[in-house]
């Protein structure tokens, strides 16, 4: 099944402004109907921002699902020790490096300390894995603001 990922809209975006060549994915088939509805509409009204703000890919779980923290920090009574869920920045730096043609990140904060750390090796080891491409690597950050976190 693809996966439709499409991030801001440009407000001066206007049906005025439809670009003539209509964006096309080759991995577009299989969409669910309500997925070829919004391919068909970014494809002819916001071609120009295919492969920069909208794609449509195919795409894996890599790995099974990892979440933090784990169940025993919740039965055990006590607060958890000092770097309990550095194993998930650590995952998350590894599924990362493993880029070679883009990355989707989401959370609902920036990462800081251990995770900041983890993702700037991740995207060392992105960089350094595809510098002889001729294709650039596209790696999305995207963060929430949560008022008072900071």
């Amino acid at each position: 099944m693809g996966n439709l990922l499409c991030c801001v809209q440009d407000p001066s975006d206007s049906d005025e402004a439809i670009v003539a060549t209509p964006a096309t994915d080759k991995s577009a088939d299989g969409l669910s109907y309500v997925g070829e509805a919004a391919y068909q509409l970014l494809r002819t009204k916001h071609a120009k921002y295919h492969d920069s703000l909208w794609n449509v890919t195919k795409s894996k779980v890599v790995g099974s699902l990892q979440h933090t923290p784990g169940p025993s920090i919740f039965s055990c009574g006590h607060d958890p020790e000092e770097g309990h869920s550095n194993w998930f920045a650590e995952k998350m730096c590894e599924i990362m490096s493993k880029t070679t043609t883009w990355c989707d990140v989401m959370s609902l904060a920036a990462p800081d300390g251990y995770f900041l750390e983890q993702f700037q090796k991740a995207l060392k080891n992105i960089a350094d894995n595809n510098q002889d491409k001729s294709e650039p690597v596209i790696v999305r950050l995207m963060f929430g603001n949560i008022i008072g976190m900071y």
